[in-house]
């Protein structure tokens, strides 16, 4: 979806201190602090704390056993048995030491078991590729969220605090159109074979799932490899980026006969903004609902242009405010 600068500039004053209208301590370092100070409880509460005494806290039947009879009757569960009422231990020992952050929020930390002193570790934030995949899930996010608007601190400025923002260079993730250069270390093959490509060679990306990438070079077409083989080397700061479903789109004023041929844009909204809820690669075409009219319409993406809420809210108040006048 289009996003006006002005979007961004707000975003970037609520986490950049000096930036913000009347501010006085930096949001950042609010957030960071309060993270700070609750990996401190966490650490107090969880660290060294041994097994035996977790599980039975979570379990109060294996409370009246000995050491030996509470290892006999747990040796009977596999690991995943395990390791799920350990996640239950630590669940029950976080809320019973009144730490406010609610247990789900707490998978983006390391917390590790020591076999041989049988106590309970814990080390601080876990790495990014984990923290990233415990973000991703509600529970977990959705607790930070909690935790974050009861201390009046704001959101994206949290994500940046637990480097799940701005420690990723989320602008720096390639996508259609860039063009990418081919980096292996000496002796390195790429993933699925080098094919005509060659180390060093520049293509345009063409495509993207997941971690692989389809990019044209100029001596193979289609080549496939991942990102962490290729790296970013230009970009078009003007390029119009591919149309995805969600995009808000309005009628595109350099098209050539846009009201006519196949896929044409609509002429009852040629004022009107729409969002994309299909996409089809193949005919080049995109289906979008408009406010007005029955249903989605598909049309010819070389009739629509990429647009932001933010214009359509202006283009919208200046119709009504022409309405009104004619009515007056």
């Amino acid at each position: 979806m289009g996003v006006s600068p002005e979007e961004v500039i707000s975003k970037l004053r609520v986490m950049i201190p000096g930036l913000g209208e009347g501010s006085g301590d930096s949001p950042l370092s609010k957030a960071s602090a309060n993270v700070v100070s609750l990996m401190e409880e966490l650490d107090f509460c969880l660290d060294g704390m041994p097994i035996g005494e977790m599980l039975a806290s979570a379990m109060p039947e294996l409370s009246g056993f000995t050491v030996s009879e509470r290892e006999r009757v747990l040796s009977r569960l596999d690991r995943d048995e395990f390791m799920a009422l350990i996640k239950l231990s630590i669940s029950r020992a976080v809320e019973e030491s009144g730490v406010a952050l609610a247990p789900e929020g707490i998978e983006v930390f390391e917390v590790g078991v020591d076999w041989e002193e049988m106590k309970l570790i814990f080390d601080g934030l876990s790495e990014e590729g984990t923290r990233r995949a415990a973000w991703s899930m509600g529970p977990c996010k959705n607790s930070w969220k909690e935790w974050a608007e009861a201390r009046g601190i704001d959101f994206q400025t949290l994500e940046v605090s637990l480097g799940l923002d701005s420690g990723s260079r989320n602008y720096m993730q390639t996508v259609d159109g860039d063009v990418v250069r081919l980096n292996l270390a000496d002796g390195d093959s790429p993933t699925y074979g080098w094919g005509n490509a060659k180390n060093g060679e520049v293509g345009v990306v063409r495509g993207r799932d997941g971690e692989d990438l389809v990019v044209d070079f100029d001596s193979q077409n289609g080549w496939t490899g991942t990102v962490k083989e290729l790296v970013l080397s230009r970009t078009s700061v003007f390029a119009q980026k591919a149309m995805v479903a969600g995009d808000l789109v309005r009628l595109n004023p350099g098209a050539e006969r846009p009201f006519a041929g196949r896929f044409p844009w609509p002429p009852a909204n040629a004022d009107d903004y729409g969002e994309i809820t299909s996409v089809d690669h193949e005919d080049d075409t995109i289906k979008v609902q408009f406010e007005k009219g029955d249903g989605d319409v598909w049309i010819s993406s070389r009739n629509a242009v990429l647009t932001c809420r933010k214009e359509e809210q202006s283009a919208l108040l200046k119709k009504g405010q022409e309405l009104d006048e004619e009515e007056e």
